[in-house]
């Protein structure tokens, strides 16, 4: 049976991680559910990796995790967040709130999560903000390269409404969806670019190559 590598928060609030054994991610999920737990992050563990990285590590005669940490120095992060950083953390906030963890909380869970990088200075950032009483979407709108206009003001949106998990899971659905639909708008644009392409290198090839050859015999009557 495969093993889940977990993280996920109790209910109290805090940040647990470990292990468990489950058919399918979903029946993970359910597993750690059924225990009070609260899982912001579910993958499943490749056991050959995991040992290979073990093995290395013992034979630097580091641990783990200073194995781990080796490889994460400083971050120079250019232009947004990618859709697929930001459809997580979109997701794994909405089940925070979802959970009823207050809200300062579940964004410094999900801070602490992420790698170094532009989201994670965007976190802080917002954590600091809320923290000095700001409303997280005013927080947000702070950083448009993070958090684009419409995503603050749906936020908004919730803040008022009082149903900011059900605001921000409906983003992550929105987000995915965009992200379906530029793969296959970009799947679709790949046989006329390669016709066209194909298409110039030929008349390209005529007139560099065969016309000058036409020319020659006529200029030789």
């Amino acid at each position: 049976m495969p093993t889940f590598e977990y993280e996920a928060v109790n209910a109290a609030g805090k940040q647990q991680k470990g292990t468990i054994e489950a058919s399918s991610r979903d029946d993970a999920q359910g597993q750690l559910k059924g225990q009070g737990y609260f899982p912001t992050s579910v993958e499943e563990l490749k056991v050959k990796g995991r040992a290979a990285k073990q093995a290395k590590a013992n034979k630097e005669g580091k641990s783990p995790k200073a194995a781990k940490k080796k490889g994460r120095g400083f971050s120079l992060s250019i232009g947004k967040v990618n859709t697929k950083t930001m459809t997580t953390f979109t997701r794994q906030l909405s089940t925070l709130q979802d959970a009823g963890l207050p809200l300062l909380r579940s964004l410094q869970i999900l801070e602490q999560q992420q790698r170094p990088g532009k989201l994670k200075n965007i976190l802080n950032d917002v954590c600091e903000d809320v923290e000095s009483g700001s409303a997280l979407s005013d927080a947000m709108a702070k950083h448009p390269k993070g958090f684009d206009r419409l995503y603050s003001k749906m936020v908004a949106a919730g803040e008022v409404g009082g149903v900011l998990d059900i605001i921000l899971q409906r983003l992550a659905d929105f987000m995915e969806k965009g992200e379906r639909l530029k793969r296959r708008i970009k799947g679709a644009l790949i046989y006329p670019v390669v016709v066209i392409s194909i298409a110039v290198l030929i008349v390209t090839g005529i007139m560099y190559f065969v016309i000058p050859k036409f020319q020659e015999i006529f200029n030789d009557f």
